[in-house]
């Protein structure tokens, strides 16, 4: 029988099952109902499953349907906190002497780019205090600074990272940071002693001043300084600064860029990074060899047989240097006699101008300052450059080169009363009234643009000074109400601070009162603390004293059984029992519960001889 041949269905029948004709007949009177429905319907609208609303009919309707409100995008708030970063801290904070060999466009332009380690001939150091190796604890001999900005001494360094465990690893941890120290790091270090601050109080400097070493009525130097807009280069304003262009393009190419020298004037104190010459660097070495014999007979003083080694290897590592430094090629000594004949060229250029520079000294009197400034601003007025770039930046900065600047409302005072920037005097020495601790951020760098040249992260400090021994009396009334609203400031913050420190002192005051006070009555609480619980007070001892007198005179009137069966004694003015000694109060016992005991010596010796 076949299996695909078609079943035998008898004529008359319906294929469909009769499930499948009741769901047709059902669907199709759903259909007429709707049909019937759209006919009712007033407006006509389906969705699209065809079906109809029937709320018209009750007179009912949904509200429409509202949208998502929009997200609204909040700004997120401006913070200036940004993580302490050894590297910006050391380009901030540190000088350079560079290689000359060196390309430094990129550096030349924008302050916040870092140096290449390797290029870094020595580094400069500003600071007022005397340094000490920390591990030593002496002043460092022959110097060196390592990249995570701490400095030792050569031999004791060279011992340090001899003692790592692993001899195959080339570097140690450093023993302040943590960070990798390794010998090929370490640079030279120069230490600057400033210099600008006249009338220096060391024994009173305060926590405040510790940074740059000026206190309020200090005198401080100061000297002009001049930028230009396009580069980073900032040096007093003298006859061999702004370098005139038609004296350097007869010796260098227009596209050259001009980076300075260790001998060009002013960059040993103000050049962030300058270009070290081999003649430099070979005294600075053999500085370096000088100070490792004065460390080798001190060890040698001293019997210390362990460092003789290590300051034999820094000797030998500082021969190494001055060796190198006499291959040096031919372009970086032509370079260098190049910019002498440069500088030589510039001095005669501006003695043969006439350009001298003006000088405001320190005067007693006002009136005469003001007369002074005025003579030495005509003459400036013939000397200075006629065609002098608008776009060039004029400030005032300590003379030793720390980052100690006028505050800018005293340079619009100095603008007002000598009119344009160039006829400024050249030094000045002010008295300072208050002085402006900061850190150079984003923001102070828009507000003050002449300091465009420093990097970020760099500490800067702003001096208020006394006008009137420079400014006229004119020039004061302007300004005098300006004047006072910054005194007034100055006073409402140091009121603020003060609030701040008392209140904070009150606090832990209270926090204090209140550990005592639990610990008081924790005290009080426990019977285990009950000997360490407070003194009474005054009154409170008076009237416990007066209630135990009390109570006595009671006794006394009413003897107790005990008093009475006892023997008589002496009395005190209260009558009450007066203290007896130890022979005394034995005398008047009792000893008949020990009458029955008899002692027999004799007996007792019997009994040992048995």
């Amino acid at each position: 029988m076949n299996a695909k041949a078609p079943s035998f269905v008898p004529p008359g029948t319906n294929s469909n099952p009769p499930k499948k004709r009741q769901q047709k007949k059902r669907n199709k009177n759903v259909d007429q109902v709707a049909r019937g429905f759209n006919e009712l319907n007033l407006d006509g609208s389906t969705d699209k499953k065809g079906r109809v609303s029937l709320n018209h009919l009750l007179s009912f309707s949904f509200p429409e349907r509202q949208e998502e409100p929009m997200p609204v995008l909040r700004k997120s708030k401006a913070t200036s906190y940004q993580p302490f970063n050894k590297e910006r801290f050391i380009n901030a904070n540190f000088r350079f002497m560079l290689n000359a060999s060196g390309n430094y466009m990129y550096q030349l332009s924008d302050p916040d780019i870092n140096f290449d380690w390797d290029t870094i001939e020595q580094v400069l150091i500003s600071s007022s205090e005397s340094q000490s190796c920390p591990i030593c604890l002496s002043p460092p001999n022959a110097a060196r600074v390592t990249k995570c900005g701490h400095i030792y001494c050569l031999p004791c360094i060279l011992h340090y990272l001899a003692l790592r465990e692993n001899q195959k690893r080339l570097w140690r941890k450093c023993p302040i940071c943590w960070d990798s120290i390794y010998e090929t790091d370490l640079k030279p270090v120069r230490i600057m002693k400033p210099y600008a601050v006249a009338d220096h109080r060391s024994a009173t400097v305060g926590m405040a001043s510790l940074a740059c070493g000026v206190t309020e009525g200090d005198r401080i130097d100061m000297t002009l300084m001049q930028r230009a807009n396009h580069t980073t280069l900032a040096f007093p304003l003298s006859d061999t600064w702004p370098l005139p262009p038609n004296v350097i393009y007869n010796y260098i190419k227009p596209d050259t860029p001009i980076i300075p020298w260790h001998f060009t004037p002013g960059a040993m104190e103000f050049a962030r990074f300058m270009l070290a010459s081999p003649d430099y660097l070979e005294a600075e070495y053999r500085r370096d060899c000088i100070e490792l014999k004065d460390a080798m007979n001190d060890a040698k003083g001293w019997g210390s047989t362990e460092e003789i080694a290590y300051i034999e290897k820094s000797e030998q590592m500082v021969r190494q240097k001055i060796k190198q430094l006499k291959l040096t090629t031919n372009e970086v000594q032509l370079a260098v006699q190049t910019w002498d004949m440069i500088f030589e060229a510039v001095i005669k250029y501006s003695k043969k101008n006439g350009k001298a520079p003006t000088i405001m000294q320190r005067t007693e009197e006002a009136p005469q300052a003001y007369e002074q400034s005025h003579e030495e601003t005509q003459l400036t007025q013939q000397r200075t450059h006629q065609n002098a770039p608008a776009t060039d930046f004029y400030f005032y900065q300590a003379v030793d080169g720390q980052h100690v600047y006028l505050h800018p409302l005293d340079i619009r005072i100095l603008k007002h009363e000598f009119g344009e920037y160039e006829q400024f005097p050249h030094t000045l020495q002010v008295q300072a009234t208050s002085v402006q601790e900061s850190t150079l951020t984003e923001d102070l760098r828009k507000k003050c643009k002449y300091l465009g040249h420093l990097p970020l992260a760099c500490d800067v400090t702003f001096l208020e000074i006394n006008v009137k021994e420079i400014v006229s009396s004119q020039t004061m009334a302007v300004f005098q109400q300006e004047l006072s609203s910054r005194v007034k400031k100055r006073k409402d913050k140091e009121r603020r601070e003060d609030q701040k420190r008392k209140q904070a002192e009150t606090k832990q005051k209270l926090h204090v009162a209140k550990e005592h006070e639990t610990e008081r009555q924790m005290m009080e609480n426990d019977p285990f603390f009950s000997m360490y619980r407070p003194a009474l007070s005054h009154q409170e001892s008076e009237d416990q004293l007066s209630l135990a007198l009390s109570e006595s005179a009671s006794m006394a009137s009413t003897p107790t059984l005990a008093e009475e069966s006892a023997p008589s004694g002496p009395r005190t003015v209260w009558g009450t029992k007066q203290v007896v000694s130890r022979e005394e109060e034995m005398s008047y016992e009792s000893n008949d519960w020990a009458d029955h005991i008899v002692i027999n010596k004799s007996q007792r010796k019997r009994r040992g001889r048995k």
